[in-house]
């Protein structure tokens, strides 16, 4: 259940989802089906309502032994007016978050409370990925330094609280902003980014892939 970068292929139309499946079927010898419920406008109040809501979407989390969780980066609006101070270096994270993305963090554990429930305590590997950063050397930001100066914050702390929130839910978390962006992740992820640099693009699908492959699903041992 993502957005647009969990629905972008690469040039052999295949999504990141896609080859992880393969990669898990190759490790285990049991076949992996993919149910993609991503959706290129998905927001974490969107995804939240729809666990609580749509029929469908509870009877297919129900129903699936790995799921993974990618909401977030539409849940606000980066070239948007923020009060000054707003998510520079020197602000602490959660009052970044709660300034940019305020519902963020609540909707997070209410998507994680609602798919523990639907599965009603069998086993599952619950995945939630990181944010990313694309702003760091896109000729698309406000300018050359708004990917560091403002975004890197939004990324880092979006990143930092789904990875929290996921630990404490027993979920596991797909750290691809600090493989795209480096270990500070100010580094410009055009190596992984599709020719827009604002969606993954061959390398960039891969990496992720492989982590979520590397990470595996001990859960289901």
């Amino acid at each position: 259940m993502g957005d647009s970068f969990t629905k972008t292929q690469d040039s052999s139309g295949k999504t990141y989802l896609d080859l992880f499946a393969a990669e898990l079927s190759d490790q285990t010898g049991t076949t992996v089906t993919v149910d993609d419920r991503s959706d290129d406008a998905s927001t974490s109040d969107g995804l939240a309502d729809r666990l609580a809501n749509d029929a469908a979407t509870k009877e297919a989390v129900a129903a699936a032994d790995i799921v993974l969780v990618s909401v977030g980066g539409n849940d606000s609006d980066p070239f948007g007016v923020y009060p000054p101070g707003t998510c520079a270096p020197d602000q602490a994270q959660r009052k970044c978050l709660q300034t940019y993305a305020p519902r963020f963090a609540a909707n997070y554990h209410s998507i994680l409370d609602a798919i523990t429930t639907l599965r009603a305590g069998r086993p599952t590997a619950i995945r939630v990925t990181s944010a990313d950063n694309p702003f760091v050397g896109w000729s698309e930001a406000p300018d050359p330094g708004f990917g560091v100066r403002f975004y890197r914050q939004v990324a880092e702390a979006e990143t930092a609280a789904a990875c929290r929130i996921a630990k404490a839910n027993g979920a596991l978390c797909v750290d691809y902003l600090h493989i795209f962006g480096g270990p500070d992740g100010t580094q410009d992820p055009k190596p992984y980014l599709a020719s827009d640099h604002a969606h993954p693009g061959d390398k960039g699908i891969r990496a992720i892939a492989d982590e979520l492959a590397r990470i595996g699903v001990p859960e289901l041992s």
